[in-house]
């Protein structure tokens, strides 16, 4: 199950999914910085700055390190969708549960983004509490934390 779900009207569910995909967008991008290429600073000079390896990504690097409070399993891996779902639905860890959205669980950009969408359209009490921390913590501090 997606968020959009649980939106009473078609326009509930729209906004849910632009949130959503506006998700992606500040997981891709917000906070990064240039480092440029350190390994081949030619690269730097030559279209370095399109390149994305290139750039801190403070949110990834956030997740990964918070990876065993975020997502519990990884549901793709080679899995059909409905053995994907199956396995969530089966997943009685805490991490699981906290989620309101089978889509959370699929993984750590998912968890993102369905906790973001989710947050801004008001739903707090659906909302993952370590998202939370996260969230307010950047919209506080105008940063990711460590």
């Amino acid at each position: 199950m997606v968020g959009d779900a649980y939106a009473d009207t078609g326009l509930e569910q729209a906004r849910h999914t632009m949130y959503h995909e506006m998700g992606h967008h500040v997981h891709a991008y917000f906070g990064n910085e240039y480092k440029g290429d350190k390994a081949n600073p030619l690269m730097s000079e030559l279209g370095g700055k399109v390149n994305r390896r290139n750039y801190t990504r403070p949110i990834e690097d956030w997740l990964r390190n918070h990876k065993s409070e975020v997502v519990s399993i990884k549901a793709g891996n080679n899995k059909t969708f409905q053995q994907a779902i199956a396995d969530i639905e089966a997943d009685t860890s805490e991490n699981n549960l906290r989620q309101f959205q089978h889509y959370a669980q699929w993984n750590s950009h998912e968890w993102f983004c369905e906790n973001f969408a989710t947050y801004f359209m008001g739903n707090t009490e659906r909302v993952d509490p370590v998202f939370v921390k996260l969230i307010e913590s950047i919209l506080k501090d105008g940063k990711v934390p460590k």
